[in-house]
């Protein structure tokens, strides 16, 4: 839902942007009824291997993550280095987003605010991936997986989801810094069905803004790699 006349007619400030933020995060204003220094700014950007797609959003809310989402009007708008971005309505917010069939790994993003200063800011995702000769996992043992790429960063998570032919899962997370491998116990094993099994990995990354205004913001970026294993 679409708020557009609850400033109307008053002096713009913090009272007004607390009052768009208690509105809820389902609910849409429109850039110029919210102060320029209370616009966050969140960028996610998300790549998913199995599928090779490469997803970015760029999504505006009142004061933090949790106010009102922020629908941006003229002189107001963002762009992407490389991908034009579009408005979309979902799940009650505006989101600035592009698709891609291919993958990008590094981006940038501009956001111009209603007082004409503009912010850039970047990110690049980092890969991930499963052994080449990896096809079987025993439930005999602790399964020790030592994934391709760079080891766990600062701000970083490796989430690994097993999910068995009943539907059953396994979702882990790790985040100890520095760490290339993760380790799935024996019980964890025991409790999926033998045969077919969908692994998941993901590498996580969350960062404050470089650029951003007091109400500050986040950049996120994504990098998903699925493999059908057999489980022993």
């Amino acid at each position: 839902m679409r708020v557009d006349a609850i400033c109307k007619g008053r002096a713009f400030g913090l009272i007004c942007s607390v009052l768009l933020a208690a509105c809820g995060s389902d609910q849409i204003v429109l850039s110029s009824l919210v102060e320029a220094e209370d616009v966050y700014q969140r960028y996610t950007v998300s790549y998913n291997a199995s599928h090779n797609e490469t997803v970015v959003q760029a999504e505006f809310r009142v004061l933090d993550l949790s106010g009102a989402s922020v629908e941006l009007e003229s002189p107001s708008e963002v762009s992407h280095d490389s991908l034009k971005l579009k408005l979309k309505f979902l799940s009650g917010a505006a989101i600035y987003e592009a698709i891609s069939p291919s993958e990008i790994l590094s981006h940038s993003f501009s956001y111009l605010a209603n007082d004409g200063q503009s912010f850039s800011n970047s990110l690049t995702l980092t890969s991930i991936d499963f052994p080449a000769d990896l096809e079987e996992i025993s439930r005999s043992e602790t399964w020790n997986l030592v994934w391709l790429g760079p080891a766990i960063q600062e701000n970083e998570q490796i989430r690994i989801l097993l999910r068995d032919q009943s539907g059953k899962s396994v979702n882990r997370i790790f985040n100890q810094q520095g760490e290339s491998s993760l380790q799935i116990e024996v019980s964890d094993l025991l409790s999926l069905q033998a045969g077919n099994l969908l692994v998941e990995l993901e590498r996580r990354r969350s960062q404050e803004l470089a650029q951003a205004r007091s109400a500050g913001g986040q950049r996120i970026s994504i990098y998903r790699v699925q493999r059908n294993l057999t489980l022993n």
